[in-house]
């Protein structure tokens, strides 16, 4: 278990992340072994004790292992402690924290998240929404945020019912212009204050949105590509 969280970690100051990758040995073990030398020649102590079959952590191994810990651990509190009420849960997974909001402080969230000096998550990496038709707040919204000087990831989510509106986050991270777009064209979710609420991924005239599950295979219209007007119609 203890080798496990390291190959998380290792993965984390190397890309920037944790992967459950490692965990499932999406990694190959010369390439873990390597990771792991870099790492110990840049820290300048052992980590693994490989007399042992298999290996195992070294005492410092294992106080690096619960520095980084204690670090997510901290942040996490920070988190809680400036956004307060804004916030509904947290929790930390696989080595990241993840954040249910509160859809009518999303602003008021993002914002901190960004500015505020213990957090710094100034990097927009994606938007996404998953479709779950069943239940009453049918789309969970999903944001992904970077802090490059912490070197951690935050995963900021919430429900919304099927035709209920939410804040557009262009005023805050210019680049959310096109994830947002993206989102509307797939799956139907609205932007208040997008400065251009349009398609991006399907034809203007599109009937639909392909991401929800009750889009059927076949799509509503049968389209062709037409040789004289060199485009694709209805």
């Amino acid at each position: 278990m203890e080798i496990d969280w390291l190959k998380n970690f290792l993965l984390l100051a190397e890309m920037g992340h944790f992967s459950r990758a490692a965990k499932h040995s999406f990694i190959s073990q010369p390439a873990f072994s390597r990771r792991i030398q870099q790492i110990e020649d840049w820290v300048g102590v052992i980590l693994l004790d490989r007399s042992h079959n298999p290996v195992k952590l070294t005492p410092a191994g294992k106080e690096f292992v619960l520095v980084a810990q204690k670090i997510l651990q901290d942040l996490e509190k920070k988190i809680n402690s400036e956004l307060g009420t804004k916030i509904k849960d947290s929790k930390i997974n696989h080595g990241q924290i993840y954040i249910i909001a509160n859809p009518e402080e999303l602003l008021d969230t993002i914002l901190l998240l960004k500015t505020n000096k213990n957090t710094k998550f100034r990097q927009l990496i994606d938007i996404t929404a998953v479709d779950y038709p069943e239940n009453q707040k049918r789309f969970k919204m999903v944001y992904l945020f970077l802090s490059h000087e912490l070197n951690q990831r935050i995963i900021l989510s919430f429900f919304i019912n099927e035709n209920q509106q939410i804040s557009s986050l262009t005023k805050i991270f210019p680049s959310a212009n096109w994830m947002e777009r993206e989102i509307f064209d797939m799956y139907g979710v609205k932007f208040n204050d997008h400065p251009d609420m349009r398609r991006i991924l399907t034809d203007y005239g599109f009937e639909g949105h392909p991401l929800r599950k009750d889009f059927p295979l076949t799509g509503h219209n049968e389209v062709r590509y037409s040789e004289d007007e060199k485009k694709v119609i209805y």
